[in-house]
């Protein structure tokens, strides 16, 4: 009997339940992504004027991209949480204000232990849904906040793609730093030309070039002394 009385608010919830996770997947979406492209976009500039150290590179680089993809995982994390039947009946109270706690009430008695239950708590959760009748969804979260909130996540979403598509050559950069500070031995260097004889009191031109990386290099001028 109370199960039956009791549908109407428990449909009631699930409509809010579904437009509440649809209003936080946007603000979590539209958060997460405006601090992933303001900390990528500020890396990315620093790393274009630091010297032209790959260790330096690698290590700026490299902590604000971590940082970018950790404030957007910790951001969509939230969606994990999913609000409880007692939590949307206090969303739903507070948004109305004309439930005075019947529907909180409705809840405790429909969720709560049955041998608990008094003998009258059909009749105060069918109150509850009497009172719910006129109430929609929309009118708990309504339309005009999911749109404001969907254009917020693509608008801070488009401008991460954005910073990540002007920035995709700094971020070679990064990566390429990173690989050559870690794996040196990976790194293949061209040099022109390869052998050569040098006439005495000639010089000569040599070319040094790192092959498919963009890492920024110190180039270094090693003498020998006659007889080395």
């Amino acid at each position: 009997m109370v199960e039956q009385v009791y549908q109407p608010i428990a449909e009631l919830l699930q409509r809010v339940r579904t437009r509440w996770r649809r209003l936080v997947i946007a603000r979590a979406v539209a958060r997460g992504s405006l601090i992933a492209a303001v900390v990528l976009g500020v890396t990315l500039l620093i790393t274009r004027w630091l010297p032209a150290s790959a260790l330096a590179v690698a290590l700026v680089g490299g902590g604000g991209l971590l940082f970018a993809a950790a404030a957007l995982v910790l951001s969509l994390r939230s969606l994990r949480d999913s609000p409880s039947d007692r939590t949307l009946a206090r969303f739903v109270e507070e948004k109305t204000g004309t439930l005075e706690q019947r529907v909180i009430s409705a809840v405790d008695l429909a969720t709560g232990a049955e041998a608990r239950r008094p003998v009258f708590a059909a009749a105060m959760i069918g109150d509850a849904a009497r009172a719910i009748t006129n109430i929609d969804a929309s009118s708990v979260v309504p339309a005009e906040l999911l749109r404001r909130a969907g254009f917020q996540a693509a608008a801070a979403l488009l401008a991460l793609l954005v910073v990540v598509g002007v920035g995709r050559q700094s971020m070679r950069r990064v990566y390429d730093a990173a690989a050559l500070t870690m794996f040196p031995a990976h790194v293949t260097l061209a040099v022109s030309p390869g052998h050569a004889r040098v006439e005495a009191g000639k010089g000569i031109r040599i070319n040094a070039e790192l092959v498919g990386s963009a890492a920024p290099v110190v180039p270094q001028l090693l003498r020998a002394l006659p007889g080395q």
